[in-house]
């Protein structure tokens, strides 16, 4: 049975450490090796400083632990979807803690946007691994610039995203996903897709200085307008930047 909360013993501090791992399995539906990654929430609790998990009688730890709030935190990632994984994984290390899982990409994109931000503001500990695929960077905004040149029956449109203070194009951003995997940018594909459903997209520049990838989720209710310029795309400018289309009444 659980002890009571004890005044006398420090609460422990929760600490959650997030990672990924990415790996090739055999895929019976279509007979070939399919690309896979898998993602986990590792659970610990800091005691001045050491950090326990697992059952308290199994480790037989010197720890003086509070069983009973332990249980509290459990049931807060239990609240979100977590469950403790069945499966063994490579995501994170044996020493990291107990491991949970959710169900899905989608779950993941909630945690990490609405439930993660409330639990850093209660003070739980968080830590990405460098392979983590959710580590995202917040998007400050959107713009848009158009250039006219009527004159020569063609216009210039680009669309971007202002991320941690500094204007990334779309355009070669997107083409690049489009060079990496260019099935998910397929009419059909892209057609399926809810508005509010999300893509997580990859950055210029990834792993310049500390090793981060730097990423951002984009709803495809946006993705969608630009993935069909991309479609009728006439000529690149420059250096993948901008689009450059007809106007619409430029002869044939």
């Amino acid at each position: 049975m659980d002890e009571p909360l004890s005044p006398s013993r420090p609460c422990p501090q929760p600490r959650l450490w997030l990672g990924s791992v990415e790996f090739s399995a055999f895929e019976p539906r279509n007979g070939r090796m399919q690309r896979q990654v898998q993602h986990r929430a590792a659970l610990a609790f800091g005691y001045d400083g050491q950090f326990v998990s697992g059952s308290i009688t199994a480790r037989g730890s010197a720890v003086a632990r509070q069983p009973a709030r332990e249980r509290q935190l459990r049931e807060v990632l239990q609240s979100f979807g977590f469950k403790l994984a069945t499966r063994q994984s490579k995501a994170l290390p044996e020493s990291a803690g107990e491991l949970y899982e959710l169900a899905g990409d989608g779950a993941w994109l909630r945690f990490m946007q609405s439930e993660l931000p409330r639990l850093r503001g209660e003070g739980w500990q968080i830590e990405y691994a460098e392979n983590f695929a959710f580590d995202l960077m917040p998007v400050q905004g959107w713009y848009a610039t158009v250039e006219d040149a009527s004159e020569r029956d063609w216009f210039e449109l680009e669309l971007g995203i202002e991320v941690d203070g500094q204007r990334l194009s779309l355009l070669p951003i997107l083409l690049n996903l489009l060079r990496l995997n260019p099935e998910l940018l397929r009419p059909a594909s892209v057609a399926r897709r809810r508005d509010d459903e999300q893509l997580i997209v990859p950055l210029p520049g990834n792993g310049a200085g500390n090793g981060r990838v730097r990423q951002v989720a984009l709803p495809w209710g946006r993705l969608k307008p630009v993935v069909a310029a991309l479609g009728d795309l006439y000529r690149l400018e420059g250096h993948e930047q901008k689009l450059r289309l007809a106007t619409p009444d430029a002869p044939s």
